[in-house]
């Protein structure tokens, strides 16, 4: 090793944790942002998955949200032994995250729609007395 890289092994260091990575690099700063992004987004998954579980059109969200859920905790416990900070599938994770919110708020707009349609709103109204027909008066021929 030393013929063909000399004093190499001696510069280079490597955490071999995606935490201790973060750390070192960034700093606490950049480790609380990195973590804080990670936890919102599982929070907001853990409601998606809850809000929309068993829904009759909408239950594919929560499938979804839990697929990603599943998919960040083993990356996370991977990141443990592992230096995968810039690995892609984090971001790729996170976005797909964002995403499904976003399809989840439009979800979200379409029942709030569904509840106020012309149909319900008729119903809802009092109903209102019509008045009474008066004969009509015909010419007497």
């Amino acid at each position: 090793w030393e013929r063909y890289h000399p004093g190499l092994y001696v510069k280079v260091r490597d955490a071999h944790s995606l935490y201790f990575e973060l750390l070192g690099e960034h700093g606490f700063l950049g480790l609380g942002l990195y973590m804080a992004l990670l936890i919102n987004t599982l929070v907001h998954l853990k409601r998606i998955r809850k809000r929309w579980r068993g829904h009759p059109e909408h239950a594919y969200l929560s499938r979804y949200a839990e697929m990603i859920q599943l998919s960040l905790y083993p990356f996370l416990v991977a990141g443990a032994f592992l230096t995968v900070a810039y690995f892609d599938l984090y971001q790729h994770l996170i976005a797909t995250g964002i995403i499904l919110q976003a399809l989840a708020a439009r979800a979200e707009a379409q029942e709030r729609a569904a509840i106020i349609t012309p149909r319900t709103l008729a119903a809802r109204l009092v109903p209102r007395r019509h008045p009474r027909m008066l004969p009509s008066r015909t010419p007497h021929a």
